[in-house]
Formats: structure tokens, sequence, C-alpha cells
């Protein structure tokens, strides 16, 4: 039975700045969540900690 979503994000967005360096993370993200839907962030163990998302992560390889 769908009805409002109990969570409504639109036009979400969040840029990283250091220096002169901008590093977009989410550019205008809508999402609807509805009741008794879960959600889960994927990634690796150590992106799974609190805060991960907090600050970028340094850029590796090249």
């Amino acid at each position: 039975m769908a009805g409002e979503p109990i969570v409504r994000i639109r036009e979400l967005s969040k840029v990283y700045e250091q220096s002169a360096i901008q590093a977009t993370a989410l550019d205008r993200v809508s999402l609807d969540i509805a009741a008794r839907e879960f959600l889960r962030q994927p990634g690796t163990a150590d992106r799974d900690r609190a805060g991960a998302c907090d600050r970028p992560e340094p850029r590796r390889g090249r």
C-alpha cells in the first residue's frame, strides 16, 4: 500500500572544498522513503564506520 513517504529529500547537494579543489559528493539527489522500507549504504568495512561520509578520501593510484 503506497502512501505519502515518511522521508522526502529533494535536490540535496554536497561539495567538499579544500584549497582550490572541489569534489562533488552529491549533485541534486532526490529520494523518497516509504514506511517499512529498509535502506543501507553499501561499502567496505572501513567505510561503514560512523562518520565515514563526513570527510573526503585521499586519491589513490595513477
